[in-house]
């Protein structure tokens, strides 16, 4: 998994790097696994079970962030907790739907991004894309790579890189380069 990131990202000698995605989708334990090259047991990142109620009142931004060095790049990987898209999310005076002020400071500063799916779990996989398009649609990302990392590659409903490319939609990103990689976040 590591050297398909190191790979994939190879432009900079040091990069700043944000991982998303759904609740449980595996992006802390990728993070863990990116950092000590084995499977670490981990807790929810702080954020995971917030009470949708409060969203608008505490700014709670759970986060990971881990300096990681693959092939002479340095990355700095931040994993962020988007709890729902009715979070993450606010519209603009002109309506337009964007990033959420707490978040803005690690998109503002990230030269590309990781978007993490459940490859396992085809029930959310449209929610998973609706997250996906709404980052990508803002403005404070044009231009990112986009790495699609499709965790639980190994289980009975994982599916394809054409399947998962369809479901999320990701010929319809133009001028925008991404790519899949299908992993298991506890054995790489």
């Amino acid at each position: 998994m590591g050297q398909t990131i190191s790979s994939y990202f190879t432009a900079e000698k040091s990069l700043s790097v944000l991982m998303f995605g759904l609740d449980g989708s595996g992006k802390t334990t990728i993070l863990y696994w990116l950092k000590e090259g084995e499977f670490v047991q981990t807790q929810p990142t702080i954020g995971k079970n917030f009470p949708l109620a409060l969203a608008h009142v505490i700014p709670c931004s759970g986060f990971n962030r881990e300096e990681i060095e693959m092939k002479n790049i340095k990355f700095t990987l931040w994993d962020i907790h988007m709890p729902a898209p009715e979070i993450g999310f606010c519209e603009n005076e002109h309506g337009e739907r964007r990033i959420r002020p707490m978040w803005m400071p690690y998109f503002e500063a990230t030269e590309a991004l990781i978007f993490v799916v459940d490859n396992s779990d085809v029930d959310t996989i449209q929610r998973a894309k609706k997250e996906l398009h709404d980052v990508l649609s803002d403005p404070l990302v044009a231009g990112r790579k986009l790495l699609v990392i499709a965790n639980e590659k190994d289980t009975e409903n994982a599916q394809s890189n054409l399947k998962i490319s369809e479901h999320l939609e990701l010929k319809s990103l133009k001028g925008r380069k991404w790519y899949i990689h299908r992993c298991n976040a506890k054995s790489g």
